[in-house]
């Protein structure tokens, strides 16, 4: 009520009416602010003992679960909460887990590879900021998802690190090695490494595994594995729902080092959109399959990328699946990827689907797109490593024929690392995700 309109009363107040006050005061709906819990130990005990588990607990939708003080707490640089009683399950639609700042040491949170870490069973965003979620089991007969962490609705993963992680079917499917979510998995400057899902039926998505889609910025996918045949795909990440509202979106990001039993060594994407931008992908592996970096099945956009490197028994780099399919690849190179069929061991495209695109460099393709580059050059790239920013790059060799014969129509700022996209006198654009250019600006190192 506006206070001008509010009555007044007496300075002294009756006892009846500050009980019709309080009644009525109670009757009405009041908005639950939301808090931020500070844990205070290390340890995983329950209800008052203001662990991990307790905040997490007695949280409210929309919560922040403050995690940033357990260096100090627990006097440790590096701080661990060993899960000692099963994973952590939380009923709220939202809720962020803040672990520490830059500088200020680091936070994990084990599953005692006993356990999965965190079971949101919520419908909104889990958020996890700042943490490490590591060493997650799961085993048994009937379907398991999300080795480390699991979530009914979205999961946003910035500055952390989920690694270490197993979900395994003895008898059905598993997804998401690492991270499942039935909505769209998000990463942004994190890590997802080392983690494995296998089945009996189908082990879909190493890393990550999710219904609406994956989105990786600033992030590296590395290390994972779907394991169990020609049914396990995904190995790096998996788009699950073929009705993906989302689909894949990979900006300044690396995939490598993943393998899968069947397609997708790298990324497997069976619904939705997908676009790859100033990115990476290479050494992934389709042991049994096709698509060694990327098995996609919907429209897809690949610009200023490089996809080299990786095998499979077919289409080593792409294996641009099904009918009326479309691949618009721009100054990108596919180049160096192998398979054991040598009928386009970089890109194979499937009959009705379309190529088209600008300035790139594919070394070997079974069908001509417009615009799109197709020569035996060797692109001279040197081996994935550091080369500034926060993702691992093949910088261009001197000599190479990416070097100044790139566009950008993605109107990209900057390269994989975050160097200037265009240098030089002519603004000149290299293909791939590495600017060669940008190293060097008027003769002198950057």
């Amino acid at each position: 009520m506006n206070a001008a309109l509010r009555p007044p009363f007496p300075r002294t107040t009756p006892l009846a009416a500050c009980l019709a006050i309080a009644l009525a005061i109670g009757s009405t709906s009041m908005p639950v602010l939301a808090a931020n819990r500070v844990v205070q130990n290390c340890g995983d005990g329950g209800m008052g003992s203001g662990s991990l588990r307790d905040m997490v607990g007695v949280a409210n939708s929309g919560d922040t679960i403050d995690l940033s003080q357990l260096p100090t707490k627990c006097a440790l640089t590096d701080a661990v909460i060993t899960l000692m009683n099963g994973e952590i399950v939380m009923s709220q639609k939202d809720l962020t887990l803040q672990g520490p700042y830059a500088g200020t040491g680091t936070v994990a949170i084990s599953g005692n590879y006993t356990s999965r870490a965190f079971n949101h069973t919520g419908s909104g965003q889990l958020q996890i900021l700042g943490l490490v979620v590591e060493e997650g089991y799961l085993r048994a007969d009937h379907s398991e998802l999300g080795g480390c962490i699991t979530s009914n609705g979205e999961v946003l993963i910035s500055n952390s690190t989920v690694t270490n992680c197993t979900a395994v079917s003895n008898l059905d499917f598993a997804w998401g090695g690492g991270v499942f979510a039935a909505g769209t998995v998000t990463l942004v400057n994190s890590e997802v490494s080392n983690n494995n899902v296998t089945a009996y039926s189908s082990g879909v998505g190493g890393g990550i595994a999710a219904s609406e889609g994956v989105i990786a910025k600033y992030s590296t996918i590395s290390g994972n594995n779907a394991g169990g045949g020609l049914s396990s795909v995904g190995g790096g990440a998996a788009v699950v729902d073929s009705s993906a509202s989302v689909g894949a979106v990979i900006r300044n990001s690396t995939i490598e080092g993943n393998s899968s039993g069947g397609d997708g060594g790298g990324l497997m994407i069976r619904g939705g959109n997908a676009t790859i931008e100033n990115s990476t992908i290479s050494y992934n592996t389709s042991l049994m399959g096709s698509g060694g970096g990327v098995q996609g099945s919907g429209p897809e956009t690949i610009s200023n990328s490089t996809i080299s490197f990786n095998h499979a028994v077919s289409a080593g780099g792409i294996n641009q699946c099904c009918d009326i399919s479309s691949l618009v690849l721009q100054s990108s190179i596919i180049a160096n990827n192998t398979d054991d069929t040598s009928v386009a061991a970089d890109l194979y495209m499937h009959a009705g689907s379309i190529l088209s695109g600008g300035n790139s460099l594919v070394t070997s393709t079974n069908i001509n797109g417009a615009g799109v580059i197709v020569s035996t050059s060797d692109p001279k790239l040197a081996p994935l490593q550091f080369n500034g920013g926060l993702t691992r790059t093949h910088a261009l060799l001197p000599g190479s024929p990416a070097i100044g014969n790139g566009n950008n129509a993605a109107g990209l700022a900057t390269d994989q690392r975050g160097y200037p996209r265009t240098t030089g006198p002519n603004a000149s654009v290299d293909i791939g995700a590495f600017q060669f250019d940008s190293i060097f600006v008027d003769a002198f190192e950057k």
